[in-house]
């Protein structure tokens, strides 16, 4: 690696296993952290030179984060490359939001700084920061992550500081922390890390398989009962397989009588209850369908837009599944689902049974008012 040019970042895999068989596959005691609800940033820092990258390697506006490049100067490191997390000063989604606000990097360049300055002081940021992949002009990619974690156990001042890390040996142990520190605070989860694992950067794709379970993830979700409206297909690799990638999902709107659409979630996960992709088990499932938009279906206009050669489904004939969701949002007119992937397929339950509005727009005034707590 050098200094100044982005290195492929190291991405967690979901838990698609028992927490105790990633425990024992991290040889007994796994390092745990608080999944931090921010924008993943690459530093590149030599005294006062300082470099940051998004997850996908495009460079921040700089000037549209002064306290941050200031924060990082301040800490007077040379030649060190880190591996961060940008968020706001609130816990959870809260901190999330803020940050969001900020976000400044391709179009945006243009502007000038006078326009920020108000979002500068009304959402200032901060660096966790949870690994160190160069210091002092060391590269330490090969280096074990136990070892490297001295490094970043030592990166701290005004705005930056190192990760929480816990030792964790059991699963009750992980239980009792996530209920604690995820679940109670309103984090986005958890991510547990084999202590003698390398940094090997991998672009993050659906199709990848960490065998190993160097970086595991575990967020914090609501579940909701949604029915199956549309099913499409990209040209992805891992989606080569199945007839349908990914499914539109729809929540039952009372008030109107129509199916409001929230989200779409892949189905190339596994389902743990068959060994199957969900795809080819909703394949088998869902054999009615049509290439004209069911009348009885609400798309909102971003999510009409969105997705192209779409096969729909009338709700009377599909199924419904368990999708879990780390944030519900909403725009002023119309709920969407933020993070939400497939986690059962709910042959228990009939189209009527479907998640309502009243109970969507329940769970966002919770969201609200627990994100209003950690402000």
């Amino acid at each position: 690696m050098k200094l100044g040019e982005y290195t492929e970042s190291m991405n967690p895999v979901y838990a698609d296993i028992a927490i105790s068989e990633v425990i024992e596959k991290h040889n007994g005691m796994s390092f745990g952290e608080i999944k931090e609800d921010g924008y993943r940033c690459q530093i590149h820092a030599d005294g006062d030179y300082v470099k940051m990258f998004t997850r996908a390697g495009n460079e921040y506006v700089y000037e549209c984060y002064p306290e941050i490049v200031e924060a990082v100067q301040k800490l007077k490191l040379k030649k060190t490359v880190l591996d961060a997390e940008m968020k706001g000063e609130s816990i959870g989604y809260a901190g999330f939001t803020q940050i969001r606000k900020r976000f400044r990097q391709k179009a945006q360049k243009s502007k000038k700084l006078e326009e920020y300055k108000k979002l500068i002081k009304e959402y200032p940021l901060r660096l966790v920061v949870f690994d160190t992949l160069m210091f002092d002009g060391e590269e330490l990619l090969n280096t074990q992550l136990e070892d490297r974690r001295k490094y970043t156990d030592n990166i701290s001042g005004k705005r930056v500081t190192p990760s929480e890390l816990y030792r964790i040996t059991s699963e009750k142990q992980f239980d009792e922390l996530f209920n604690e520190n995820v679940k109670k605070m309103k984090h986005e989860g958890f991510v547990l890390k084999k202590p003698s694992s390398m940094y090997i950067g991998n672009p993050k794709k659906l199709h990848q398989k960490d065998a190993n379970y160097n970086w595991v993830k575990i967020k914090n979700f609501e579940t909701l009962d949604l029915v199956i409206i549309g099913l499409f297909k990209n040209d992805a690799e891992y989606a080569k397989d199945v007839k349908f990638s990914s499914a539109l999902c729809a929540m039952k709107n009372s008030g109107t009588g129509l199916y409001d659409v929230l989200c779409s979630v892949s189905l190339v996960r596994k389902n743990p209850f068959t060994g199957n992709k969900f795809a080819s088990d909703l394949e088998k499932m869902i054999t009615k369908v049509s290439y004209g938009k069911p009348s009885n279906v609400y798309f909102p206009e971003k999510m009409e837009n969105k997705h192209g050669n779409v096969i729909y489904v009338k709700p009377k004939d599909s199924q419904v599944i368990a999708v879990k969701t780390m944030n519900i949002e909403f725009d002023g007119k119309d709920y969407a689902l933020r993070i939400a992937h497939i986690d059962d397929i709910r042959e228990d339950k009939n189209v009527s049974q479907t998640t309502t509005l009243k109970e969507v727009e329940k769970l966002y005034k919770l969201q609200e008012a627990k994100d209003d707590e950690s402000k």
